[in-house]
């Protein structure tokens, strides 16, 4: 089993993740982030939650309905680190290339360590891509069409990063979708 997080290895000590960092969150070869930091859940935590670990046992305290990504993740590896579940994961590594061998019916996955800058490959029997809908964002020409006379700043969520703030703050602003 291979994974590759771009989050840093810190489960070795079972210690819980904290919010990455910006040089944690890569951007992707047309300049966007391919990761929403700042998201927060849009369908009630009670729909996600585990059954033989509840966000209680998790937290020790209540918390509301809806929360923030960094929680759900600190959550979702909190309970998925147990019996060695998380032991083949690398962190911190980007994604050089994937090739799939027709004849071995298997994926060869070439990576770089982000903290020593080496390269490693290994093969797979399976690959999968999550990172969304082509891990770039979806701007339609019908709308951005209708936006062309617009003189502020048109942002896509992808795009909605830690400097969101910058962009909104004491302005009107309107949210679409």
């Amino acid at each position: 089993v291979g994974f590759i997080s771009p989050y840093p290895s810190i489960f070795a000590d079972r210690s819980l993740p904290q919010q990455p960092t910006n040089s944690l969150n890569p951007i992707s070869s047309n300049g966007v982030r391919s990761r929403y930091d700042d998201m927060w859940a849009n369908i009630p935590k009670e729909l996600m939650e585990y059954h033989d670990y509840t966000f209680q046992d998790h937290f020790k305290k209540a918390t509301p309905a809806f929360l923030p990504r960094k929680d759900l993740l600190n959550y979702v590896i909190a309970r998925n680190s147990v019996d060695g579940a998380l032991d083949g994961v690398k962190y911190s590594h980007t994604v050089l290339s994937v090739t799939y061998d027709e004849g071995t019916s298997k994926f060869t996955v070439e990576v770089r360590d982000d903290t020593s800058g080496q390269t490693s490959k290994a093969t797979y029997d399976k690959c999968i891509w999550a990172a969304g809908l082509h891990g770039a964002p979806e701007k339609p020409d019908d709308i951005m069409s209708i936006l062309e006379d617009y003189e502020g700043k048109v942002l896509h969520s992808m795009e909605a990063t830690e400097d969101f703030q910058e962009h909104v703050k004491g302005k009107k602003i309107m949210l679409v979708g």
